[in-house]
């Protein structure tokens, strides 16, 4: 089990706003080689972002939720980026499934992998990330909401 500081969470958080100003950098430049960059620099972005939402308070596990679907994902993003980005423009290339390899990439690696990898990592996680009593508490909270309306 990782502890993850509230410092380490704040790192994180500047981390993603820096690569959020990247990209917008980045999505104004036609230049192959940014986009390139682009890509992996999206992957990492959202892999932070799935980590901040699996912490459990300011703990981790690494096997399941960390191991598996956070990095698994930012493997599969990975993979699925350098296709794209190793055949953009090659038009010798071999189909696969009747699409050109980049768009293989696109949709079958990065999209159904992606689907994949996240559902099957909530059902995996789903009943250590919501304890019955937190829930029971939640549903407490929106019933006094509701009450108000």
């Amino acid at each position: 089990m990782l502890k993850i500081s509230e410092g380490m969470r704040s790192a994180l958080h500047v981390i993603n706003a820096i690569i959020w100003i990247l990209l917008v950098f980045i999505s104004w430049s036609a230049n192959a080689t940014y986009v390139t960059i682009g890509f992996y620099l999206m992957s990492i972005l959202t892999a932070i972002y799935f980590l901040l939402g699996v912490l459990k308070g300011d703990k981790l596990k690494i096997g399941v939720p960390f191991l598996y679907p956070v990095v698994a994902m930012l493997i599969i993003w990975i993979i699925a980026f350098a296709m794209i980005s190793a055949t953009r423009g090659d038009a010798t290339t071999s189909f696969i499934l009747g699409m050109h390899p980049g768009m293989f990439a696109a949709v079958i690696i990065f999209w159904v992998g992606s689907l994949l990898t996240g559902s099957l990592g909530f059902a995996i996680f789903y009943k250590e990330s919501l304890a019955d009593d937190e829930w029971d508490n939640f549903m407490k909270e929106a019933a006094k909401h509701q009450k108000l309306k």
